[in-house]
């Protein structure tokens, strides 16, 4: 509803005092698979020997070091160091996927910041400031974003384009 609200940093929930909306706050730590969605504001970690397969995550910070099969809208940072598989796009504040990654969107990718040094394919890529691809990134799919930089051994595969002012997001 796009309602504001302050909460304490200890808070594990809250009520949106517009919508009157349960808001859930806790932070997730996967260890294991799970196969259920997750709706926070809070952060998500998917360590090395867990892994989230589900229809949906929304959270605040995603950082990805076990598989991933979701679609993910993350209000803030999206790190990745593994193999994922994002069947209905990515949406994001940064993306930064690690070295050893190879991720596969089926969809769009939306970021205010790009910084991709593993492997990502995705219909399309819209990046509203800087998109950095370094030595050993590569980016298949066309890309739209406001500024680019590539370091030697980075690869774009597909369609550049850079604009002027912010792509408009999807909503």
């Amino acid at each position: 509803c796009d309602g504001v609200l302050e909460v304490s940093y200890a808070a594990k929930s809250a009520e949106c005092p517009v919508c009157n909306e349960a808001i859930n706050l806790n932070d997730y730590e996967i260890n294991k698979p799970l196969y259920e969605d997750i709706f926070t504001r809070g952060n998500v970690t998917i360590n090395k020997l867990g892994s989230l397969e589900c229809e949906s995550l929304v959270c605040h910070n995603l950082k990805a070091y076990g598989e991933i099969n979701t679609l993910v809208h993350a209000t803030g940072d999206v790190m990745i160091r593994t193999r994922a598989t994002l069947p209905n796009g990515l949406r994001c504040k940064k993306l930064l996927v690690g070295r050893d990654a190879h991720v596969e969107v089926g969809g769009d990718v939306y970021a205010e910041e790009m910084e991709v040094d593993g492997v990502i394919t995705a219909d399309a890529f819209n990046c509203v400031g800087t998109t950095r691809i370094d030595g050993h990134g590569a980016i298949n799919g066309p890309l739209k974003t406001r500024s680019v930089a590539m370091e030697n051994g980075g690869a774009l595969n597909g369609a550049l384009q850079i604009v002027a002012t912010k792509p408009q997001a999807a909503g």
